[in-house]
């Protein structure tokens, strides 16, 4: 499985899913997106519903705005790490199968780590910044090696984050 976001920070996409495509192709199985942002305690949940795929077997992509997964008035997905999990139930035994992985949603955060690097030349802050990104695609899908990054570089930014960076 393969989670991402678009570059506008708004819509949620995973594919290679070996759950999304069993669910597709098969009845009598539910499937639950759960998310939490930055190693939070708890988990959100989103019922998966047929019209927030896209594609044909086996190539089956999942995508939601931040709208629709958040609430209507969120129109991105904050910057942070995601552990995104796609957990298929069977419906007559309760079975389940659980896909995880780990994503960094960066639309704020290479912005503000240049300003901080700009105005404090001896920081660290961008080897901690490749630090993430390469942990992004190393982690052992519990993000705890990311999340742990993040809080590194979000301490050391303190208050200087930049909302509206046009860095793109």
């Amino acid at each position: 499985m393969t989670a991402s976001v678009n570059t506008t920070c708004d819509t949620l996409t995973v594919t290679n899913s070996t759950g999304l495509t069993t669910w597709m192709d098969n009845s009598g199985y539910t499937l639950t997106l759960k998310y939490r942002n930055n190693c939070a305690s708890t988990y959100t949940e989103y019922t998966v519903k047929t019209t927030d795929v896209s594609g044909t077997s086996p190539n089956y992509t999942f995508s939601i705005t931040a709208a629709n997964l958040i609430s209507s008035t969120t129109s991105t997905l904050d910057d942070g790490v995601y552990t995104i999990k796609f957990v298929l139930t069977e419906d007559s035994t309760g079975n389940t199968t659980e896909e995880v992985d780990c994503m960094l949603t960066n639309c704020n955060l290479e912005c503000d780590v240049v300003e901080y690097q700009v105005n404090n030349p001896t920081s660290l802050i961008r080897m901690w910044y490749d630090s993430l990104i390469t942990a992004i695609d190393c982690d052992n899908c519990d993000c705890s090696i990311p999340c742990a990054i993040w809080e590194k570089i979000q301490n050391m930014l303190g208050e200087t984050t930049t909302d509206d960076c046009q860095c793109g």
